[in-house]
């Protein structure tokens, strides 16, 4: 089988999904951001703006036995209904910058 980013991603993305599942369910304490990325456009040579957002759990200093673990969602937006859904269900404390769209 020759490998390329598709198929890579493709095998890797039920670990991913679980991961993310898990740090949103299981954690106590979130930290989240967001930060602006280019991302090349196939057959043009241009690019456009998109977003990462990272989720990080690090509850080592509040006695957490948790281990630390950062999830990096893509998006094409930043804005408060993309933020409330990656958010929806989570019982943990999410601490974020003041960027209006976390409120």
């Amino acid at each position: 089988m020759k490998w390329s980013n598709r198929v890579a991603t493709e095998a890797l993305r039920p670990i991913y999904e679980l991961l993310k599942e898990t740090l949103l369910r299981d954690s106590v304490h979130l930290y989240m951001d967001e930060t602006t990325m280019p991302m090349l456009v196939p057959g043009n040579g241009k690019t456009i703006r998109t977003y990462k957002l990272c989720i990080l759990r690090d509850e080592r200093h509040f006695g957490g036995n948790q281990p630390p673990v950062a999830v990096y969602i893509s998006s094409k937006s930043r804005g408060m209904g993309v933020i409330h859904d990656i958010l929806a269900g989570v019982n943990a404390i999410v601490q974020t910058d003041a960027f209006s769209a976390y409120g």
